[in-house]
């Protein structure tokens, strides 16, 4: 069944391999060469001539309003207005989708290779499955296929596999969609339905009713839910409110000759789809769920059961006894006597099983290989992914890697070489010892990207001594990183290197998921180097912005002490500038080492380093001006500002440490105009008596 989406309503085309809908007109497209065309709806259809014999398997609409077809033996064409006309890619491969992104018009090849045809040539990317469908996030490029295949990318240039659950290995997946949300569902055969809130890194098996019989052959997103075409004539709709609701397409007639005459029936009251076996003229009521078996194919499997069936009597035996011949049946399933022969088919999927720590073989420098080396694991599972298990390049322990447990380098040549570091450290490692049950210790590991010239095979030795300060920095003082935060360090960040780089941002892991572990979870938090400019820039506007920008330019954020700054352009300065006037800041923290705070009586003055004096300008022009607050952070005192019409300032009543001043906009324009351009010494502010700021 394919689907399509108009404005208003749900499109469901059975026995056709894809159907786009464009204004008010359908087109659909299937076996020997079939396209046809129909503006009413599809109570009636027009063929249209495309010059091959061949099968038709993806639509997609071009932003020129074009649409492209594909098909058998490399077949791609363009019809805009008139009859196809067909781009040669020079591959005789069968072609299974197509997608319009942005001026590529995006083809997937049923050998594995994705093709990304413009005028000016042709790009290829092979992601190392069988890929059947694709969907485009606004920071990845998401590919599922055959065999439980689901790969990422960052640029649709190179791709990540991503490592799925042992029991999706014999699943074919046939469709990706983006929800509305963000998320991320995938569709395929066995029922299969997958979500992902994380972007792609993860996905999690969601039970909808389907029996574990039926192949989902199509997934559209629809308002704030999606749809789900099934090979059985039922469409599975998730609705606004999180419910998934089973429905029969009302088939819509065919183009041509040949459409599939579904043999599913729907109950209403019931909300699961029913197999109508007219053949089977003896059903009776059966027998309840026969739990004897279903423990039988536990302890077969040696899991709980991924996947429920209840079969008539006359295939019970057979069905058992082949499932349990199987030595590794792929979805597990436990298999029952059907409750009623109305209901002779049922399927409750569950989420996948985590992956336990037996399944991997990690190497523990403290010698504790016990339960306790949790947290390791968990750093090690968001690693294979990626990885796959092979061995860093470099691994660090001991005085080298203090104060952090272990530092990794990965020496990568795709798409660019480039040493990956990796920490081991901000979480809990081997032992439990926060009282936060949710978070494994300061909720982050650090990932750092460092261009390297093709052969170098120089350890990065001042990117280990910055992962290794920011460790020192973060124990010391408590304060965590996070998506969104920056640091200017006030010594050179490469000593020894002539670079424009002088400052960090930290982004999410353009590659890297979360890690989940018993002591809770944490996020790879990648840090970017940036100039000093760019820097100053994001305390005026935005750090993922700024990110946002360089990803543009290096998908993985890999930091080039060679790069200049992207404010040298003058055209993209000049825009950077405008959306700076319009936007303000989402910078809320800054980190100033030096930070002191000395409240003395009704008079409270801040002490400021010089470099930094200038961060809390820009935070009144950028923030405060805009009715945000904003955090200093420094290693003994926090002082958090907030945009009010009554001045004021009191202790934080959960931390005595952190002070909280009322700023009006009078004294934040003075703040600001004071500190733009400081002057070393103490400033006693016009504006509010009790307010002084001493720079030194």
């Amino acid at each position: 069944m394919a689907l399509a989406v108009t404005g208003h309503e749900v499109v469901a085309v059975v026995g056709w391999q894809d159907v786009l809908a464009v204004g008010d007109t359908l087109y659909a497209c299937g076996a020997a060469g079939r396209f046809a065309a129909s503006r009413d709806g599809g109570a009636s259809w027009q063929p249209i001539e495309v010059g091959t014999p061949g099968g038709l398997h993806g639509l997609a609409l071009a932003a020129d309003g074009a649409v492209w077809l594909c098909g058998d033996a490399g077949y791609l064409a363009r019809v805009h207005g008139g009859a196809p006309v067909t781009v040669e890619l020079g591959t005789p491969t069968r072609l299974v989708r197509v997608y319009a992104v942005r001026d590529e018009i995006v083809v997937l090849g049923d050998e594995g290779t994705i093709r990304r045809w413009t005028e000016a040539g042709i790009a290829t990317a092979t992601p190392g499955g069988a890929v059947t469908a694709l969907a485009i996030t606004p920071r990845s490029w998401i590919a599922v296929g055959r065999a439980g295949f689901v790969a990422r990318s960052p640029d649709g240039a190179w791709y990540s596999r991503i490592t799925m659950p042992l029991a999706l290995g014999a699943i074919d997946l046939a469709g990706v969609a983006m929800l509305a949300d963000g998320r991320l569902i995938a569709v395929g055969d066995r029922g299969c339905v997958l979500l992902s809130t994380d972007d792609g890194r993860s996905w999690a098996g969601v039970a909808i009713g389907l029996a574990a019989t039926t192949r989902l052959t199509s997934v559209r997103r629809w308002k704030g839910g999606a749809v789900i075409g099934t090979d059985a004539g039922v469409v599975a709709r998730l609705r606004d409110d999180g419910a998934w609701q089973l429905e029969v397409a009302p088939p819509a007639p065919p183009p041509l000759p040949g459409a599939i005459d579904p043999d599913f029936d729907f109950e209403d009251d019931d909300d699961v789809a029913v197999v109508d076996d007219e053949d089977d003229e003896d059903d009776d009521d059966g027998d309840a769920l026969d739990s004897d078996h279903e423990a039988a194919a536990v302890a077969i499997f040696d899991s709980a059961p991924v996947a429920k069936v209840a079969l008539d009597d006359d295939d019970f035996d057979a069905a058992f006894a082949s499932l349990a011949a199987d030595p590794d049946p792929l979805p597990p399933i436990a298999i029952g006597r059907a409750h009623t022969a109305e209901h002779a088919a049922y399927a409750e999927l569950v989420e996948p099983a985590p992956a336990t720590d037996d399944d991997f073989d990690l190497d523990d420098d403290s010698g504790d290989d016990s339960a306790a080396a949790h947290g390791l694991h968990g750093v090690e599972r968001a690693l294979d992914p990626l990885y796959h298990g092979a061995e860093p390049w470099r691994h660090l322990t001991g005085e080298v890697a203090e104060p952090l447990h272990a530092i990794s380098i990965y020496r990568r040549d795709l798409p660019t070489p480039h040493f990956h570091v990796v920490t081991y450290g901000f979480t809990e490692l081997f032992d439990k010892d926060s009282d936060d049950l949710d978070v494994s210790g300061y909720g982050f590991e650090l990932s750092l990207r460092i261009a390297r010239c093709a052969g170098d095979d120089l350890e990065p030795t001042w990117a280990i001594e910055l992962v290794r300060s920011l460790a020192g920095y973060v124990f010391a003082t408590g304060n965590r990183f996070a998506i969104g935060h920056s640091l200017a360090p006030r010594t050179p960040l490469a000593p020894g290197h002539e670079t424009a780089i002088a400052a960090l941002a930290f982004a999410d892991d353009p590659e890297l998921g979360d890690i989940q572990s018993d002591h809770g979870r944490a996020e790879f938090l990648e840090v970017v180097g940036i100039t000093a400019d760019e820097h100053a820039l994001v305390q005026d506007w935005s750090t993922e912005s700024l990110v946002e920008l360089l990803a543009a330019r290096s998908p993985l954020l890999v930091t080039d002490l060679a790069r200049r700054s992207i404010l040298d352009d003058p055209h993209v300065a000049a825009e950077i500038h405008r959306r700076v006037r319009l936007e303000g800041s989402s910078e809320a923290v800054a980190f100033a080492p030096d930070l002191e705070a000395v409240v003395d009586g009704d008079t409270v003055c801040l002490v400021l380093a010089a470099s930094f004096a200038n961060v809390l300008a820009r935070a009144m022009r950028g923030r405060l001006r805009h009715g945000r607050t904003y955090e200093l952070r420094g290693r003994a005192w926090n002082v958090v500002l907030e945009p009010s019409d009554v001045l004021g300032y009191h202790a934080d009543e959960d931390d005595a440490r952190t002070v909280i001043l009322t700023i009006t906009p009078d004294v934040a324009s003075e703040l600001e105009a004071t500190l733009d351009e400081p002057e070393l010494g103490r400033h006693q502010l016009r504006s509010w008596s009790r307010l002084q700021v001493e720079v030194r």
